[in-house]
């Protein structure tokens, strides 16, 4: 990447506004010039800013073995009531924060998003004059430049889209690849609750479909090739932006090692790293994969036939339930110092 842009990244806040204070704190002594938010941003229950409860000490439903009966009527309840309160959360809590902060920020919505939001989110930024930005989650460009040299810029892609998993929240899943065995195999939760503009409460229930036909039309793959054709397309240039902001991370990478020692990243996201080798990609998602690592946040892909181009892939690894949050603190011409930061106060 041309020119120097000092990124301060993270992501999986979940409504955690004591961490997300520290952060924009941080960016600001650090005198960074944009604080890029990669999704999952609001609070995932009933709770405003940070709800430490988990759902087990809520109202929801819950079948004998303790775990959530999220088949139960007051499931639906609960997931309304959650939409509703997650929206004002947006409006009356993160914008004016992000607004008030001197860093000017750009947010990327995650699968704990409700995806109606997303366009009252982005009428609430307009008022910021540009200082506050929210990204199309199925796939966008935007560009960061430096706040002291002007004519530095640099472009970069986006997209919210993870595989189908067992969230219930469906709005931004998506099979993997136009392989269906890719999605399958997993045996990944199907059902869940998805946006619904006039439907009472905002949400409805859902089943995504598994199908060949979704494989070839709305899988990961299929979308990430019109994105990045898009996005080379209004570049005027063959290849995409060097810089990638994507909610979840690569398959068999340093971002998408669970607690329980499996690997759910996404399997076409590698493949478009490795066809089209863009300089560095941020993400998020998987809370622990940094910690299953040993704290490594970072690992260069080699593509090409003689492994000439490279990638660095970056985790930021943080977790709203802990004490202190992660950073990522990245300047875009040099992508292989990026640093990992605790945020202590």
């Amino acid at each position: 990447m041309d020119g120097s842009v000092k990124v301060c990244f993270t992501s999986d806040v979940h409504g955690n506004c004591g961490h997300l204070r520290r952060v924009l704190a941080r960016a600001t002594r650090e005198g960074c010039d944009v604080v890029v938010l990669g999704g999952d941003l609001a609070p995932r229950g009933s709770g405003m800013g940070f709800d430490g409860k988990t759902l087990r000490d809520t109202n929801l439903p819950h079948l004998p073995d303790g775990t959530p009966d999220w088949q139960h009527d007051g499931a639906l309840t609960y997931m309304r009531d959650a939409f509703k309160r997650q929206g004002e959360w947006f409006t009356e809590v993160l914008i004016p924060m992000l607004a008030a902060c001197d860093v000017p920020s750009v947010c990327l919505f995650g699968n704990s998003d409700w995806k109606s939001h997303l366009e009252t989110c982005r009428r609430a930024a307009a008022s910021t004059g540009g200082h506050v930005r929210f990204v199309q989650g199925e796939g966008d460009m935007f560009t960061i430049a430096s706040r002291t040299t002007t004519a530095t810029t640099v472009d970069v892609m986006a997209c919210s889209l993870v595989p189908l998993c067992n969230h219930k929240k469906k709005d931004w899943e998506r099979m993997d690849t136009r392989d269906v065995r890719d999605t399958s195999d997993r045996a990944p939760v199907r059902w869940g609750f998805v946006s619904a503009p006039g439907e009472e409460g905002g949400i409805k229930r859902c089943e995504l479909p598994v199908t060949a036909e979704a494989a070839a039309t709305t899988s990961m793959e299929a979308v990430l090739e019109r994105l990045i054709a898009s996005c080379a397309e209004e570049r005027k240039e063959k290849k995409p932006p060097a810089m990638w902001v994507l909610h979840p991370p690569p398959r068999d990478s340093i971002g998408d090692l669970t607690h329980r020692g499996e690997r759910v990243g996404s399997i076409a996201i590698r493949r478009a790293i490795e066809t089209h080798a863009p300089a560095v990609t941020l993400h998020g998602h998987i809370h622990e994969s940094v910690e299953m690592h040993g704290g490594r946040f970072s690992e260069v892909v080699k593509s090409g036939e003689g492994g000439e181009r490279e990638t660095v892939i970056v985790s930021v690894g943080n977790d709203f339930k802990v004490e202190n949050p992660y950073v990522i603190f990245l300047d875009t011409a040099a992508p292989r110092d990026a640093r990992r930061v605790e945020v202590l106060e």
